[in-house]
């Protein structure tokens, strides 16, 4: 048995059987399997090496499991398909950003899986948008694909701050300040 305590910047995501907990004081990402047997729920980190994130200054802000894929968005608004990362052999460096914002200021604070697409929702100041991803198939037996950049989809109006997305039966709600 083994505790683990994590940093106030830490941010937790799953898929169902994993656990991936990033921390970006030190840019790292551990994986955990998690195992339920009757009333107890074990915790196992999965490899003694954590995964670290080379963003060249520019930390991880927010971190989704959608639609199969691990997605990640810096502080400065590129979007990462991580996805990579959750296979045995890790890369060694971040693939190249699946976007890379016009406005430097723009930051991801929530995403969520979406039919055919994974959806992010941004914010710049008093504005907020959500941003759909497709999720392009590279082979005809759909065994690559990749995250593309399809534009946003919707926008709040001014003054309404977007703080999280969420979808549920084909349906996707925002939460905001409003």
């Amino acid at each position: 048995s083994r505790t683990y305590t994590l940093a106030a910047d830490s941010t937790l995501v799953t898929d169902g059987y994993y656990l991936y907990a990033y921390q970006a004081t030190t840019n790292v990402l551990l994986a955990f399997t998690i195992t339920v047997s009757g009333a107890t729920i074990t915790i196992t980190q999965t490899s003694s090496t954590p995964m670290h994130f080379d963003t060249a200054g520019d930390p991880l802000a927010m971190l989704v499991f959608a639609n199969m894929k691990l997605v990640a968005a810096t502080t400065k608004g590129k979007v990462y398909d991580c996805t990579a990362y959750l296979g045995g052999t890790k890369p060694t460096a971040l693939p190249t950003a699946a976007y890379t914002p016009p406005v430097p200021t723009l930051r991801f604070v929530s995403g969520c899986s979406g039919r055919k697409a994974i959806y992010l929702l941004s914010v710049v100041g008093d504005r907020s948008a959500v941003h759909g991803f497709d999720i392009a198939r590279s082979s005809s037996d759909g065994a690559i694909d990749t995250l593309v950049y399809s534009g946003v989809v919707a926008e709040l109006p001014d003054g309404e701050i977007g703080k999280c997305i969420y979808s549920y039966l084909g349906y996707v709600a925002i939460g905001s300040n409003r």
